[in-house]
This record gives C-alpha cells, structure tokens and sequence, in this order.
C-alpha cells in the first residue's frame, strides 16, 4: 500500500472510529493505538516520518476538516 493509499484507507478507519471516540482526549496517540492493532497494520506506509508522527498529522488535518477540535 503507498503512503497515499495508507491515507485515504486510514482516513474511512477513522471517520468511524471517530464517532465512538468523540470525546476522547489525545486522539492522535488513541487512534495510532487502534491502528497498531489492525491486521492490515503492516502494509501501511508512511513515508518519511515515523508511523506515529504522520498518523497525528492526517488526524489534525482530517479534525480541521470535520470540524473537530483536537
């Protein structure tokens, strides 16, 4: 999976996850958590940055997005 693919798949994991966990704190570090434990995690790329660093920007950005402040 390329690091684009990565994106658009971890961002409908995340869209979901989201609505169960709207109130949680840190949800970079709680939705990373909830990655590390998907069977597929290992097909993930992330490019450059470590798999923690670039999933804590998709979800800031994707927050942005939706409305949701972090």
């Amino acid at each position: 999976m390329t690091k684009a693919e990565t994106e658009r798949h971890l961002r409908g994991i995340y869209l979901e996850w989201i609505r169960e966990n709207m109130n949680t704190s840190q949800k970079e570090l709680s939705f990373h958590a909830h990655i590390c434990h998907l069977p597929n995690f290992s097909t993930f790329r992330f490019g450059a940055a470590r798999d923690y660093q670039q999933t804590a920007m998709w979800v800031r950005e994707w927050n942005e997005q939706i409305g949701i402040n972090n």
